[in-house]
């Protein structure tokens, strides 16, 4: 029996970025960004941007996607309601398998904890990862948090972490946590891209 490829759809700050299993090419589908602080894809069901809609739809399509898994960001773990928008958006747009994960999860996949780094369209995010469960997490301020406060958290988000050397990896999907480097490991958008096949 044909099996349908499987497709991974990492959720960026503003786009969709797609790689089919077994490529190391990206296609990316730009989101506009219509307000500060709201992730692009809340605005995917907004009826008076037709055109605008049509377009992501269209190259949605041409991708000829059956079995996806979405890789969100690290700010909406406790959120029910990104993996309602983004299941019914892609399910109107002849998905039939939608899986999802969680970008800090496929920072290291050789070590079983770790703390994680993020900066999504909201928020400055820390977790503490223990066997792909999020332990502890900790929400700071895009505009007004210094990597000294940062770095400061990395010993107190959880009573593990405390007195143990627990790595720290920076999400890195973006392209804008270089400034973060001293506090850990970079992960790029590939590395996240290579982990999530090896599941």
């Amino acid at each position: 029996m044909f099996k349908p490829a499987q497709f991974y759809i990492v959720v960026g700050n503003s786009s969709f970025i797609v790689r089919k299993e077994g490529s190391n090419i990206n296609t990316e589908i730009y989101l506009e960004t219509f307000a500060p602080y709201v992730p692009p894809y809340h605005h995917l069901f907004d009826e008076d941007k037709c055109s605008y809609l049509m377009d992501i739809t269209s190259q949605i399509k041409k991708l000829k996607m059956k079995n996806i898994t979405i890789i969100l960001p690290d700010d909406c773990i406790d959120l029910a309601v990104e993996k309602k928008i983004l299941t019914g958006f892609f399910t109107d747009n002849g998905i039939s398998k939608i899986q999802f994960t969680f970008q800090c999860f496929l920072l290291s996949l050789e070590n079983k904890k770790y703390i994680s780094i993020s900066k999504t369209t909201r928020t400055l995010v820390m977790h503490y990862i223990a066997y792909k469960a999020a332990l502890a997490t900790r929400y700071y301020d895009l505009n007004n948090t210094t990597i000294e406060e940062v770095s400061q958290d990395l010993k107190n988000i959880h009573s593990q972490c405390k007195y143990n050397d627990i790595p720290v990896f920076i999400n890195n999907v973006n392209d804008n946590m270089e400034a973060f480097s001293s506090l850990g490991t970079l992960v790029s958008l590939d590395d996240i891209f290579t982990n999530a096949m090896k599941l």
